[in-house]
């Protein structure tokens, strides 16, 4: 079987990829292509997952339940038996290839031994050759949409870290990313492609990567608009400067669960954003063009020989573009007052107060306020609590709390459930034993 990899990198629209592929798996897997479930019903982050280090401990690995050497070790053979019989289903159907699409396999997976053991995982399940498909962005405009991502996410920084942060460079560094995979996969076996609509195929990143994949493109897979709207939402300079005053007095998370009196206020200050998006200062532009600049001339030369420079030129923030008002801790203050009442008056207070339920929920990972309100437009316009609307009716109604959690599909398996009222998704975390 052949294994078509699709790692991102970070920011480039891997959100509405894998929204696309997890509704079109039907006609993926019509012209041949498996999108499978056990690595994650969209985003197959669980595959990321099983190449970690025994001794890792994140974020991820506390929302699958692994908590040290033996239980990831239980993780990976269980996923193995999943993945393994979902691909022999497929094959057994005439399907030739598998599609994994996941961002954590490039940011996540960063020693050889981790892709080593990606790559044994891939072997048990038959795979005999895999395309590594890699989005390529330029630094500068990467770096701002990662650092706008981070303060939506409760960071208090008014600007990105140095390019020689470790975290940055890792995701800005295109060579080490192409040298890394093929060190592993084999020269040859990792495609990178510009992430620049002039570059893509029809201006459309979800064409592009149905291209690469040899998906053939019409009306019954792919509708005009498809993926034309980004998911991620971009905020202007002044916006995410008064955004990082409000995580400091409306902190986004308190003790590692997401705080419920937050819940939609990202989303809100979206649909009030005048833009542009977040470009960096042109002296910090700078010096992130400037200590990648080797980088990109060795994959311009190696993959993209026809090109004068890897990336067009980009335009970036003037360095006085978000000095003309300067109180931004009294708007702070004014947002947070706002929204604090707008909230009570939902009964927000109510909710929290119920709070074991409500931070269970928030804590498990598996409700996304941000992907239900994208998913339920008349509750996002109305401006309604997505995280009460959820608990209160869209659960029962069989509304997906997250590309993770399927709601509908779990009252189907719990018909039982279904009968009762009770919200799918606290019966699954009382199933767990995380609520009583």
């Amino acid at each position: 079987m052949h294994c078509f990899l699709h790692i991102g990198t970070e920011k480039t629209a891997t959100t509405t990829l894998q929204a696309f592929f997890h509704h079109r798996r039907a006609e993926l897997a019509d012209q041949g292509v498996l999108y499978t479930r056990a690595a994650g019903e969209t985003n197959n982050w669980r595959l990321a997952l099983a190449a970690y280090d025994d001794d890792r401990n994140d974020d991820r690995s506390g929302e699958a339940g692994v908590e040290g050497p033996a239980s990831r070790e239980r993780f990976r053979r269980q996923l193995t038996d999943e993945l393994g019989a979902e691909t022999e289903a497929a094959r057994a159907a005439g399907l030739g290839s598998v599609l994994f699409s996941s961002e954590h396999l490039h940011s996540r997976l960063r020693r050889p031994e981790e892709l080593e053991r990606l790559a044994r995982v891939l072997s048990a399940l038959g795979v005999t050759e895999t395309t590594v498909i890699v989005y390529l962005r330029e630094q500068a405009s990467l770096a701002a949409s990662l650092h706008s991502t981070l303060v939506k996410h409760g960071a208090r920084s008014l600007h990105p870290p140095p390019p020689s942060d470790v975290y940055f460079r890792h995701v800005c560094d295109h060579r080490a990313t192409v040298e890394r995979f093929e060190s592993v996969f084999g020269s040859g076996n990792v495609v990178p492609r510009l992430f620049e609509s002039a570059a893509l195929v029809n201006g459309s990143i979800i064409e592009d990567l149905l291209h690469v994949v040899g998906v053939e493109v019409d009306a019954s897979i792919v509708e005009r608009g498809d993926g034309d709207g980004d998911l991620n939402r971009s905020l202007s300079a002044s916006e995410l400067e008064v955004l990082s005053r409000v995580n400091e007095q409306l902190p986004y998370a308190i003790d590692g669960a997401l705080n419920p009196a937050r819940v939609g206020l990202v989303r809100r200050l979206e649909g009030w954003s005048v833009g542009p998006g977040y470009r960096l200062p042109a002296g910090r532009a700078a010096r992130y063009r400037e200590a990648f600049a080797a980088s990109n001339d060795w994959v311009r030369q190696r993959f993209f020989p026809e090109r004068e420079n890897l990336f067009a030129a980009a335009q970036t923030d003037d360095d006085k573009a978000t000095s003309a008002y300067r109180d931004f801790d009294g708007i702070a203050s004014l947002i947070v007052d706002l929204w604090t009442e707008l909230q009570r008056s939902k009964g927000v207070e109510a909710d929290t107060t119920a709070s074991d339920t409500v931070r269970t929920v928030l804590a498990s990972g598996l409700f996304d306020p941000h992907f239900y309100l994208e998913q339920n437009r008349g509750v996002a316009r109305n401006g309604i609590n997505p995280l009460g609307h959820y608990l209160r009716h869209g659960g029962r109604e069989g509304r997906a709390a997250s590309p993770d959690f399927d709601s509908a599909q779990y009252l189907a398996q719990h018909p039982d459930v279904a009968a009762s009222g009770e919200n799918p998704l606290v019966h699954y975390l009382k199933s767990l034993g995380k609520l009583d």
